[in-house]
């Protein structure tokens, strides 16, 4: 998905439970390294996330603890308090996924829907610009629960008219929405239409812009 302002483009804030390591991924690594590079040294335990202090192993565990240590005061000073709010596994997976992508940070889900849930529960009064074709679940979700309380709105686009998707996005910042989403699907599900992200992205921007 892609998030714009009226003044400029912006990722949507996360708050995180823990720290990334120094040898969190950048842009510089995907910049320099074929993806068969990145991922044949994901978690290789030498540094960073994937580090095995205690055996020195190069391949990573699979950490099964549903608890993690506290310290005299408290606190949790290795960043971990409980599975479902993180765990080193799945957070070398998401330090993994952001080398790959080119970004600096990646959010792993249980299920597509958590994701897609997940993002519109972190975009308050923004306008939803939602394709003409996709998969039922997201548009349902918007239906049922996000829209009737009024936390956003939403309607649907044809992404492959550029024209239209500019103007959609143009009629939306104009109307006051503080956040505008371009919610791409392509292929598409179930019509396989086929959407030039970066084209859209442009002809969205631009409309936001005005």
């Amino acid at each position: 998905f892609l998030t714009f302002t009226a003044r400029q483009q912006r990722v949507l804030p996360r708050t995180w439970p823990r720290k990334f390591s120094s040898a969190s991924p950048t842009n510089e690594n995907y910049r320099l390294y074929d993806i068969e590079t990145l991922l044949s040294h994901a978690g290789c335990g030498t540094v960073g996330e994937g580090k095995d202090e205690q055996h020195g192993g190069l391949t990573p565990p699979i950490h099964m603890s549903s608890t993690y240590e506290r310290s005299p005061d408290l606190d949790y000073p290795k960043g971990y308090i409980y599975s479902r709010v993180g765990n080193p596994t799945r957070a070398l997976l998401e330090d993994t996924l952001a080398q790959c992508e080119g970004g600096g940070e990646a959010a792993c889900f249980a299920s597509g829907m958590a994701a897609v849930s997940a993002v519109f529960q972190a975009a308050p009064k923004a306008h939803v610009l939602l394709p003409d074709d996709v998969y039922h679940g997201t548009p349902t979700v918007l239906k049922t629960v996000f829209a009737p309380g009024e936390w956003l709105t939403y309607e649907t686009v044809d992404f492959t008219d550029l024209a239209a998707a500019s103007a959609a996005a143009g009629k939306a910042a104009s109307g006051g929405a503080p956040l505008v989403i371009a919610w791409i699907e392509t292929p598409s599900n179930p019509l396989l239409k086929v959407t030039d992200i970066r084209a859209a992205a442009a002809a969205i921007r631009g409309g936001v812009r005005g």
